[in-house]
Parts: structure tokens; C-alpha cells; sequence
């Protein structure tokens, strides 16, 4: 895992949550509509908005867990977006634990589909300014028998792109995949996949991009080096970009301060909270629910400040498997246990590896920012059935089986000829 260093770990929900669709996003100007979200009207879209904040919050918690000293940047989106994409063929236990995880269990099926749907067709059009993409795809074996129902779910209500591999060339079949996510991040996520196991039957794939300048950006000659000191106490030299005596939103909480750097045409912006001295970020990190966040982002205001933060670049990556186990995702990955009936009529498939990996620049300028999230779906570890086809000569036995006699041996060279 690469790191490096940034100030507020991860804590940057707000762009996140917001993304456009299709890989060919960001639209022309000549074709851009814009669009904008009204929760009375879309009720269904923000509680979806809701549930993937709530998840994003437990995903932090867990993965401080794991890497408690480490940076941590990932997209709670983009792996919602993934899970959700299998979620339409888990059944019964398996797909009750994957809801809660989401925090999902309010949406019946057809809700769910209808909200992501939605979510998918508005997010792209909310800020000219704003780049945005945000791509979905399914690739998968191409003799193995997937439902059509769960493909036609999928590229109806996440506009997915379906593929038929062939992975008895796991090598071109890696490259093909890794080069599709290559594109829909711009060349900022690469090698996603590092091999296409055996018993691989199909990979779930979300990306997403995002490229935007601030509302304000930092006057680059105002730029210096600094010291960060680490929780550990440890100073280390960084580049540090500013803004002097500007009006920026922001809240002065409990232990926090918290203040909000807006993008483009403010649609999209950077939310960041700074604990107070002797304040462990882990601290303020186990205060984030839902209900306060929506409390504490109210409570904004436009105050004069000076702000000074870090310039980073961070690239990320983790196998998400023991995380979602933490977060209460058990039988999806029990060979023995999960239920995708949905997804094939075959037995035997559950969820061998959840992958996620990111990418952040935040310079004087704006951010530029991706995430690919891969769901591998596999089968139990079983031979391959072989295919016998007698299409060329061979030899064949008449015996008797206690005493193993063979009682009449032969070779058929020309079956034509045989009468």
C-alpha cells in the first residue's frame, strides 16, 4: 500500500458521494443539462445518498482498525455501487447482511434499483465546472451460465457494461479489465486485477473519476514548507498552499473545527475537520454518525479565516473481505453458505475477494480524484468438468469389473465406415 501525507484522513465525503455516470463522462458543454437533486421530490435518492454516508462512516471506523497509522483514503460510493451490482442476485441470509452492512434494509428491491437508477441519471449534470465519470461494468465467463435477468438488472439500472470473457487466457482476459478501469479513471488507476484465479466466474466492476478546480483557488505564491506533526508527535516537512482573510463556510464543534472548500459552481466541495489539540483524529472519527454530520454541516457559516493545508498526492489500496466481514458481511463470502441464486442457477458461488483502490491530488489549483472497487464472484473450488468429444480415433474396452477382464478391445479409426 502506497501512502503519503494528508491532513484529515479520508475525510472528504463530499465528493465522493457525488459522481457522474457512464465512461464517456464528463458530457460536452453542447450537451450538459443541468440538473439538480430536491429531496422532497427525491426522496428515495437521498435516502440512498443517506445510506452510502452512514456506510461510508462504518468503513472508516473499520479500516482504522486495520491501519491505524496509515493513511486511509477510499470511496464509499464506488463500493456501495459494486456490492449493490451483486446485491440483485444474493438471496435469503446472504443478501440480508449485505443490506445492513449498506445500511439498505428501508429499500425493497424495486426501490433500490429505482434510486440508483436516478442517481446515476442526475449526478453527472449538476456542475459544468466539474468533470465526473462514473462507469460500471460486469465481465464474466463466457461458458458459464449467468442469468439473463441479472444481466438485463444491470445494465438497465447501472447502466453496466457486459462483457463475456474468455478466462481460459487469464493473462489477455487481466489485461482487458485492467485496461477498461485504465480508461474510465483517466490512467490514474491501474492494475486492478492482479490475476484471474482458476474458479473465477465474473468480476463487478465500479470506477469513479472526479477533476475539479476550487471556487477559490490558492494563490500558488503564497505556497511554503512546513512542518506536520504526526500523532505520534513526530514533525515532518511538508508543502503547505493557503488562503489569506477569505469567507469560507465553517462550524467550530465540540473537540472540532470544521470548514467547507467548495468546487466549480459549489455543487461539489471538500469538507474538512481539524481536532482540536490533544484530540485524537480517532476520536472525532467515532463521533461521526449520520444525524450529527447533517446536524454539523447546518450549522455552517460564512466566517473569515486563513486556512492552511498540506498539498498531497496518495494512491491506496486494501482487500476489503475482512472489513465488510467486520461490518457483518458473512455468508456472502462462505463457499458453504452464500446464496446467489440470483445471479445463476449453478451452486457453489460466493464473494473470493473485494478489492478497492484510489487515487487523490489536492493542490493551489483543485482535486483530481478516482476509485475502482472490483467484486470477484467465484465458484467453489472444484475441477472443471471435462468436455469429451470423440471427434478423432480412438480406442475403447468391453470388461468385466470384478475381476477387471477386459473383454473385447478395439480402435475406431473411421466411424463412417463401421456398419
Amino acid at each position: 500500500m502506497k501512502t503519503s501525507i494528508v491532513v484529515l484522513l479520508g475525510l472528504v465525503a463530499s465528493f465522493t458521494f457525488f459522481t457522474g455516470c457512464k465512461k464517456e463522462s464528463p458530457v460536452s458543454p453542447d450537451d450538459f443539462e443541468l440538473q439538480e437533486i430536491n429531496c422532497e421530490a427525491s426522496a428515495l435518492l437521498c435516502d440512498l445518498t443517506n445510506a452510502n454516508l452512514s456506510f461510508g462512516f462504518d468503513l472508516l471506523r473499520s479500516l482504522q482498525q486495520l491501519h491505524a497509522d496509515d493513511n486511509i483514503f477510499v470511496s464509499p460510493l464506488s463500493l456501495s455501487t459494486a456490492l449493490s451490482m451483486a446485491l440483485i442476485g444474493a438471496e435469503g441470509q446472504t443478501d440480508y447482511e449485505l443490506r445492513a452492512a449498506l445500511h439498505l434494509e428501508m429499500f425493497d428491491e424495486a426501490e433500490l434499483l429505482s434510486a440508483n437508477k436516478l442517481l446515476l441519471e442526475k449526478l453527472p449534470f449538476l456542475d459544468k465546472n466539474t468533470k465526473l465519470g462514473l462507469s460500471n461494468a460486469i465481465f464474466y465467463r463466457k461458458e458459464y451460465p449467468i442469468l439473463p435477468s441479472f444481466l438485463d438488472a444491470n445494465r438497465e439500472y447501472f447502466q453496466s457494461e457486459i462483457e463475456a470473457l474468455d478466462l481460459s487466457g487469464p493473462e489477455s482476459a487481466k489485461q482487458q479489465i485492467n485496461d477498461w478501469v485504465s480508461e474510465s479513471t483517466q490512467g490514474t488507476i491501474n492494475d486492478l486485477v492482479d490475476r484471474v484465479p482458476a474458479n473465477l466466474v465474473m468480476y463487478l466492476i465500479n470506477t469513479l473519476y472526479f477533476k475539479s478546480g476550487w471556487s477559490q483557488p490558492f494563490d500558488e505564491e503564497l505556497s511554503y514548507t512546513g512542518t506536520f506533526t504526526r500523532q505520534g508527535k513526530q514533525a515532518v516537512e511538508v508543502d503547505y498552499m493557503q488562503k489569506q482573510e477569505v469567507a469560507y463556510p465553517y462550524f467550530r464543534g465540540n473537540g472540532f473545527q470544521m470548514v467547507d472548500l467548495a468546487y466549480g459552481d459549489s455543487v461539489y466541495s471538500m469538507t474538512l475537520m481539524l481536532p482540536d489539540e490533544g484530540i485524537l483524529v480517532n476520536e472525532l472519527l467515532n463521533s461521526l454518525q449520520a444525524d450529527t454530520w447533517h446536524d454539523w454541516i447546518g450549522q455552517l457559516e460564512d466566517t473569515e479565516l486563513m486556512i492552511s493545508m498540506p498539498k498531497f498526492k496518495l494512491s491506496w489500496e486494501s482487500a476489503m473481505n475482512e472489513t465488510l466481514q467486520e461490518l457483518g458481511v458473512s455468508d456472502a463470502f462462505d463457499a458453504e453458505r452464500a446464496d446467489f441464486s440470483g445471479m445463476s442457477d449453478q451452486v457453489g458461488l460466493f464473494i473470493s475477494e473485494v478489492k478497492h483502490k484510489t487515487f487523490i491530488e489536492v493542490n493551489e489549483k483543485g482535486t483530481e480524484a478516482s476509485a475502482a472497487s472490483s467484486v470477484g464472484v467465484s465458484r467453489t473450488s472444484i475441477p472443471d468438468i471435462p468436455i469429451l468429444q470423440f471427434n478423432r480415433p480412438y480406442l475403447f474396452m468391453i470388461r468385466e469389473n470384478q475381476s477387471n477382464s477386459i473383454l473385447f478391445i478395439g480402435k475406431m479409426m473411421d466411424p463412417s465406415l463401421a456398419d
